[in-house]
């Protein structure tokens, strides 16, 4: 998680909490209106509303559950790995992002933090564990134009192919195979994704290999 500034504006998070209402009342009354007419092509217009709500509500689901966790919750002390200089690792092997260029690489810290975000760096530990590191598959997007970290935005496109793809089931001939050709390219981004992330846990297990062979 990227080390964040833990003073959640207010505004902010009522402007959250409105768009996740508003996404709740996308996929719920679209849906039961369309439920009710019994017609296909308004249940299909129900199920895009529930697919474009899902992605607000889950914006604001997700705002909160950070809010909880580093605004609500008491920070504690805990032993975290500095991989790189601006990259901790925790026992779980979830990044954790804070500068520390003044400190070595390689080694274990003790650190006040809430659940993503690093407070302070205390002192050096001695206390270790396996090193490991967990790619998280919602919220890092691998694209042809860019890496997105901690971003909500692959959601995103499988919301879009899935919407493409309903309507290419429903809509009548030819309309069916244009509507399908539209569905290629968020297909291929999907793929794409899948493929960096795999050559990423490659690359993470490698790395972490040089670093257990160099610690003996």
């Amino acid at each position: 998680m990227k080390n964040k500034n833990p003073d959640f504006p207010i505004v902010g998070m009522l402007f959250l909490s409105a768009l996740g209402i508003f996404g709740l009342f996308l996929m719920l009354f679209p849906l039961i209106k369309a439920i009710e007419n019994k017609n296909i092509l308004i249940f299909f217009n129900g199920i895009a509303y529930f697919l474009f709500g899902f992605v607000f509500f889950i914006f604001c689901f997700y705002a909160w559950i950070a809010f909880i966790k580093n605004v609500l919750i008491k920070p504690k002390e805990e032993t975290l790995y500095l991989l790189d200089t601006d990259t901790f690792l925790n026992q779980k092997g979830r990044k954790i992002f804070y500068n520390s260029e003044n400190l070595e690489k390689n080694k274990y810290y003790k650190a006040i933090k809430t659940s993503d975000y690093i407070e302070k760096i205390n002192e050096e530990s001695d206390d270790k564990f396996e090193l490991k590191i967990k790619e998280k598959y919602w919220l890092n997007w691998y694209s042809p134009y860019g890496n997105f970290e901690e971003m909500l935005l692959l959601p995103i496109v499988y919301i879009i192919f899935l919407i493409l793809f309903l309507s290419s089931v429903l809509s009548p001939l030819p309309y069916n195979f244009i509507v399908a050709a539209f569905g290629i390219y968020p297909s291929y981004l999907i793929i794409y994704d899948i493929i960096k992330k795999n050559e990423k846990n490659k690359e993470n297990q490698r790395l972490l290999e040089r670093i257990t062979k160099s610690d003996k």
